[in-house]
């Protein structure tokens, strides 16, 4: 719920004051201090990992950073800090725990869990890292209310989607896999859960697919428009990609 709350207040943000806007605020704060305001403020905590030298992370901090809707929206969802790899405290000491290998390094980061939700290397123009930086806090927003209790298939739709659009495949299968573990097949077979798998899978391998795949019947006989011409098409679809990546890495 409290991931919500950022979301939207940093959507009212970039329309309602626009024009006392300013650029990204990064704050004179170690990166312990940012764990702990990102906390007391209900956000997570951005990172810019930096060096002096680094031409990328000039062009950033000069023209994108200084942008009134990078501000508008990272201000409001985000304690924003950075630090140079090569001079500051936290930069030299974390370097390698961050994975920092390439300038610039920017790191979304949930304060509660002290995890990085996901890390962007070298130059991004605003457009892009707004994309990235609204779809880890729509990340944020659906495992908390994953975490909170809401394992209906809803949610766990959402928050599969979520983790696919953040480049998190692997943890996206494994929330699913665990959703549907020890189901039987007439139990997997609802609109509910078919909504998870046709939005939230193309593997053919997989072991939702599998099923679906071994039990065409009942998935073609839940209730919806087409629904047998969907099946297949979702099946034939997933063997399609299956084909063409074996035949581009062989």
């Amino acid at each position: 719920m409290k991931y919500k709350l950022i979301l939207w207040a940093a959507l009212l943000c970039g329309s309602l004051f626009r024009v006392n806007a300013q650029g990204v605020d990064f704050r004179d704060l170690t990166f312990q201090q940012a764990l702990e305001q990102a906390r007391k403020e209900n956000k997570l905590v951005f990172m810019d990992c930096y060096t002096s030298w680094c031409g990328p992370c000039k062009n950033m901090l000069n023209n994108v950073f200084t942008l009134p809707e990078a501000g508008e929206f990272m201000n409001a969802a985000f304690v924003c800090v950075k630090f140079d790899m090569e001079k500051d405290r936290d930069g030299m000491m974390h370097k390698d725990t961050w994975g920092v290998t390439a300038f610039p390094t920017l790191l979304f980061i949930d304060a509660k869990s002290e995890r990085s939700m996901q890390k962007l290397m070298g130059f991004r123009p605003a457009t892009a890292l707004l994309e990235s930086a609204r779809k880890i806090v729509e990340l944020a927003a659906t495992e908390d209310q994953y975490e909170r209790g809401r394992s209906d298939a809803k949610s766990v739709c959402q928050l599969v989607v979520a983790l696919r659009n953040s480049g998190k495949e692997q943890e996206a299968m494994l929330v699913m896999n665990e959703y549907f573990k020890g189901m039987t097949p007439e139990q997997m077979a609802t609109p509910e859960n078919w909504a998870i798998i046709f939005q939230c899978t193309d593997d053919i391998l997989s072991f939702p697919l599998s099923v679906v795949n071994e039990h065409r019947e009942l998935f073609s006989a839940i209730p919806g428009k087409d629904q047998q011409q969907v099946v297949e098409y979702k099946l034939n679809n997933a063997v399609l990609q299956m084909a063409v990546q074996f035949a581009t890495n062989p």
